[in-house]
């Protein structure tokens, strides 16, 4: 915990490292879709082997029905140990969405997908009241024309942050602006998504000796 590994730092690139706030202890590892449905059957994928039984299937019991889920490994910093979550989708549909929408942004390779899927998934957790006005400005200068920004409060803070209403990757003041508050949407976003779970905890039942679902 605490660590900043090549993954949690998001493909930011080297030189802009040391411009980041590095003092937030990331909870979320691991965070994908793992069940897959075939007919009647529903498999296991990419879950931990040692929760895998020789089949990879999953008994009705342990399915309850559900088509599509994800795998969460939460990691306690102040017990040293993880927690390895099983999130049915048809029963939290919006932690389903934001947890996978968090991974697939920490697989994008590219800057401006990478912050649009991140930012789908802190849209997901948050209201419109709640979101923070700099990721929300620079969410609309990568999707919207500068000729479609027209709300006062994010020309002011696209002025603020670029200089102007288009984000210029060529400009070192640019890429040095969109990596910090993309680093910065990366833990909230965490923040967000492992607190919503942690709070739910009392909801889970165990699966396997370390593996839980929510009721």
């Amino acid at each position: 915990m605490g660590v900043i590994t090549n993954r949690n730092l998001m493909n930011v690139p080297e030189q802009f490292h040391r411009y980041l706030d590095k003092v937030y202890e990331f909870q979320i590892s691991d965070c994908y879709p793992t069940i897959e449905v075939e007919g009647t059957v529903a498999s296991w994928t990419r879950v931990p082997k040692y929760f895998q039984g020789k089949s990879h299937t999953i008994g009705k019991e342990v399915s309850y029905g559900f088509p599509l889920s994800l795998y969460i490994k939460i990691l306690l910093s102040n017990e040293g140990k993880a927690l390895h979550l099983i999130i049915a989708e048809n029963k939290f549909p919006k932690l389903y969405l934001a947890g996978k929408l968090f991974g697939e942004a920490k697989l994008s390779c590219t800057r401006f997908p990478k912050f649009m899927t991140l930012f789908k998934a802190y849209e997901t957790l948050t209201s419109s009241q709640e979101r923070d006005i700099k990721f929300s400005s620079t969410r609309h200068s990568i999707s919207h024309t500068t000729m479609q920004l027209t709300k006062p409060n994010v020309v002011k803070t696209l002025h603020e942050l670029y200089g102007g209403l288009e984000i210029d990757l060529s400009k070192f003041k640019h890429r040095k602006t969109f990596y910090i508050t993309l680093w910065n949407l990366l833990f909230e976003t965490d923040k967000l998504l492992s607190n919503m779970i942690l709070e739910m905890l009392g909801r889970f039942r165990y699966l396997y000796p370390n593996l839980r679902i929510i009721k």
